[in-house]
């Protein structure tokens, strides 16, 4: 029964490591997309919601 535990053990931190080892990769991708797309200008409130009209001068 040990020896079961043992082996199970020893199995899930390989398989963790393997995992951790892919996930940390994954992230270094993600860092890297991000780092080469151009970086769009920052766009001010009023371009954002449109122009305003305040109808009640209008009449």
């Amino acid at each position: 029964m040990l020896k079961l535990i043992f082996w199970g053990i020893i199995g899930y931190v390989i398989y963790r490591y393997f995992q951790m080892r892919e996930q940390i990769k994954e992230g270094r991708r993600q860092d890297a997309i991000r780092h080469q797309q151009p970086h769009e200008p920052q766009q001010n409130e009023q371009s954002q919601d449109g122009e305003y009209i305040d109808y009640e001068e209008l009449k």
